[in-house]
């Protein structure tokens, strides 16, 4: 089990054995926290631009699996 405050987070997570590079950097949660809290975004969009910041614009095409 990974420590977020002590261990290295992955740099990639894998989705039906593909590896997709992910962005856990401090500003780009920020990013997705503030997306999240958009009052006037359906959830759907606020969803897709998180999952754009977090793959950097790269989202796997099965987004579930990428949630």
């Amino acid at each position: 089990m990974i420590n977020i405050l002590i261990d290295e987070l992955p740099h990639t997570v894998d989705i039906h054995g593909e590896s997709w590079p992910v962005n856990w950097g401090f500003r780009a949660l920020m990013l997705c926290e503030i997306d999240l809290f958009v009052p006037d975004k359906e959830d759907e969009q606020k969803m897709m631009e998180v999952l754009n910041i977090f793959y950097n614009d790269n989202v796997p095409n099965d987004v579930e699996e990428a949630m």
